[in-house]
């Protein structure tokens, strides 16, 4: 199939891998003194499938970075996994812990960071929205006015989605969302160019973000290029807050100017006041502001 088609990577759903096996018959499984039969786990057959998926890659085709997708939610495996470089993850929120129509219900931060970060395993996670109920609902209304009533606590619902990936830099994927309401996220995202951002996140303490007031609920990361930054606030709180940042634009963006530099408001609803590299926001609660600062707009 991969030399018929063409193709410059594959997509493997179900990969978790290193799944309890009893089955004899290809060789899972053992027999213990009890002689009862007990489970084995595949983790260095299937390391070994995907070792060699990539090198047939590599020597037919000359790719040097085949693109090896893997549907893992929940279960990322190193051994197994570390030959893969796109890791789709985030479905068990639909199962355990569920998420109904608030993220930070059942998500914390500390959470997010040690499984949809790239430094831990090596591949790009992306992050998969399980608001199906949510989705469905609002999809199948039967009249616009239905839609229009049931849009305000799908989009609430979206924002406790939205604030984890923006605020560490993670991909999500655009589905089973109101594509209408995220436009002026992803039409943001696709004019600033993400590609050759440096990301700061909230967690490295970088003294060039200056955010107040401190809290645990209150977090703000930036994507930097030399002349223009993303500033991404979120708000977990019950409360909404208003918010002030205080940037360090020679540090983060060398060629921004406070005099000159203009902000705008990319995504989020509130009130903005700016000066120069200083901003104060309100933040909606669960939600998350995207503002931008630049030389022209």
């Amino acid at each position: 199939l991969t030399r018929k088609g063409g193709w410059d990577g594959t997509y493997f759903d179900f990969c978790e891998g290193a799944k309890p096996d009893l089955n004899e018959f290809h060789g899972s499984g053992y027999v213990d003194e009890k002689g009862q039969r007990r489970p084995t786990c595949d983790v260095l057959a299937h390391r070994e499938f995907l070792k060699r998926l990539v090198a047939m890659f590599q020597e037919e085709f000359g790719m040097e970075e085949p693109i090896i997708m893997v549907h893992l939610s929940a279960n990322k495996i190193p051994p197994i996994h570390s030959f893969c470089n796109v890791y789709l993850d985030g479905e068990q929120h639909a199962y355990v812990p569920k998420v109904e129509d608030d993220y930070t219900a059942i998500l914390s931060l500390d959470t997010f960071r040690a499984e949809f970060l790239c430094q831990q395993f090596g591949g790009v996670p992306v992050m998969l929205p399980e608001l199906g109920n949510l989705h469905v609902a609002w999809l199948q209304a039967k009249t616009p006015e239905l839609r229009a009533q049931l849009a305000p606590r799908f989009h609430v619902a979206m924002d406790t989605l939205l604030l984890y990936p923006m605020l560490h830099g993670t991909l999500f994927q655009p589905a089973w969302l109101d594509m209408d309401y995220l436009a002026p996220l992803m039409k943001g995202r696709q004019e600033f160019g993400m590609a050759d951002a440096r990301f700061i996140g909230y967690w490295e303490n970088n003294p060039a973000i200056q955010l107040s007031p401190s809290s645990d609920k209150l977090k703000a990361s930036v994507y930097a290029k030399d002349d223009k930054l993303w500033l991404v606030v979120a708000n977990l709180g019950d409360e909404a807050v208003k918010a002030g940042v205080a940037l360090n634009f020679k540090a983060l963006s060398p060629s921004l100017d406070e005099k000159t530099t203009k902000w705008v408001n990319v995504f989020g609803s509130g009130s903005l006041q700016k000066s120069g590299a200083t901003i104060r926001l309100e933040v909606p609660r669960k939600s998350l502001r995207v503002v931008e600062a630049g030389k022209g707009f």
